[in-house]
């Protein structure tokens, strides 16, 4: 017998069934401790867990765990889950994909203003920002902006006029500067500021009009990830 055959041989039912047991024992206690550690989330707390084994690629597994939404409904592999950073990941992947395929130069010597263009103002801050610095988290900006500047950019449109001005805000700019690649911060807003750069250098050179379609088109789509998307 080949390799491949051997390869293509199912798994063993016993040892699908110790995976369950692992798998279930694992997820019951991290439930258990979700639930206690967000009581007044209780009952709208969930797992779902998917395996995938290399070896043999047609066995695919999913474990699901808990309720969700109003009706209780059961956790299934088709229930929508906040995914929360994993779009800082998706947004850093695709200024490097720009970069690799030469939309862009590399992000250390690119820098945001010009692709930003008009939205932000000639300053010391913005003349030193390179995409670099906002996809190492190294840009200076806080935590957070004023509103929800991800909605935006999420749903295809131009910055909030609160993001621009915030953006712009010469005092906020000076404290920026000053930590400008001397720490990290973590920061929400220098991520979207990351994703706005990213869409605008994909619509320049016709590769998508939006953040989701640059995604899929980069991203989700060529990995299969059909039920994954930004809103």
């Amino acid at each position: 017998m080949s390799n491949n055959s051997r390869a293509r041989k199912a798994i063993p039912t016993e040892k699908l069934s110790t995976v369950k047991e692992i798998v279930d024992s694992n997820c019951n206690k991290l439930l258990g401790e979700m639930k206690d550690k967000h009581a007044a989330l209780a009952d709208d707390i969930g797992i779902s867990v998917s395996l995938f084994y290399p070896a043999h690629p047609r066995v695919k597994s999913f474990y699901s765990y808990g309720y969700a939404g109003p009706n209780q409904q059961a956790i299934t592999p088709a229930t929508i889950f906040a995914m929360g950073s994993v779009t800082k990941v998706f947004t850093a992947s695709l200024a490097a994909w720009l970069s690799a395929n030469g939309t862009i130069d590399n992000l250390e010597n690119t820098l945001v203003a010009p692709i930003l263009g008009p939205s932000v103002s000639e300053s010391d801050y913005w003349n030193s920002l390179t995409l670099k610095d906002l996809a190492t988290q190294t840009s200076g900006m806080p935590k957070n902006s004023p509103g929800k500047p991800s909605v935006n950019l999420f749903r295809g449109h131009e910055p909030s006029p609160l993001f621009v001005d915030w953006w712009n805000n010469t005092n906020d700019q000076n404290s920026w500067l000053a930590d400008l690649n001397t720490k990290w911060i973590y920061s929400n807003a220098g991520f979207v500021t990351l994703g706005f750069a990213v869409v605008n250098a994909a619509i320049n050179a016709g590769l998508a009009s939006n953040y989701a379609q640059l995604l899929g088109n980069v991203i989700t789509a060529p990995l299969g990830m059909n039920d994954s998307f930004v809103f």
